[in-house]
């Protein structure tokens, strides 16, 4: 069951100047412009040219930043489709990762409709999020690792996430993911009161503590689920 997050109830973590110079480097009309181009195509994972189209536009958009893109393939469900990575290798622990990712397939109600999928709030919000947090994260020139992920195949079954996690598997990276933040559906509100709801395991309450103390003392305006 989702519980509200009482800012009265948790003391709110003191104010750091760098954080907070990170948090205002965030442009919300950067960021609405990125989810307006996502817009433009049809992202069914089926939907191999307009899919191919939106996936070359998101590494574009990591390779302006200097971040080495990788486009790994994968076919599962009856389609090949690409995930779309690029990579910040860490300037003092470049073996300590971090992954900021987000899907950027879309669908109808109808799971097997190709086209009219402009999927703006699922997921081309939580995309270009992942491409924002690039541009203000590589900025400060991280001392780990950060892995900007854009899946593709989410829709049709996690396809594109757990090819991901296959092959850090294989490779033996696995063991050097240190933390994982997944971006979906964070576009949409009906009313001015803005909410976000922010969810894991049992084993990692200890995080999402963490992030919700994080949002009372830098965005105290936002109404945190978890």
């Amino acid at each position: 069951l989702a519980r509200r997050y009482r800012q009265d109830e948790h003391a709110r973590l003191p104010a750091d100047p760098f954080t907070r110079s990170v948090v205002d480097d965030v442009d919300p009309a950067r960021w609405f412009a990125d989810v307006t181009t996502l817009t433009g195509w049809d992202r069914h994972s089926r939907n191999t040219a307009q899919l191919a189209l939106a996936r070359d536009w998101i590494g574009s958009r990591f390779s302006s930043l200097g971040l080495a893109v990788t486009t790994p393939s994968f076919t599962a469900g009856g389609f090949t489709a690409s995930n779309v990575i690029g990579t910040w290798t860490g300037t003092v622990v470049p073996d300590e990762w971090v992954i900021v990712g987000g899907h950027y397939d879309s669908r109808t109600a109808n799971i097997n409709t190709t086209t009219s999928t402009p999927g703006a709030e699922d997921n081309a919000s939580g995309c270009a999020g992942v491409i924002e947090m690039a541009r203000v994260i590589v900025a400060t020139q991280p001392e780990r690792s950060v892995l900007f992920m854009c899946y593709a195949g989410e829709e049709q079954g996690l396809y594109g996430s757990k090819a991901h996690v296959t092959a850090l598997q294989t490779s033996g990276d696995i063991a050097k993911v240190n933390h994982a933040m997944i971006m979906d559906m964070i576009g949409y509100a009906a009313t001015d009161y803005i909410e976000v709801l922010l969810e894991s395991n049992v084993a990692q309450q200890a995080i999402i503590a963490t992030y919700a103390a994080a949002a009372a003392t830098y965005v105290p305006e936002l109404h945190v689920m978890t």
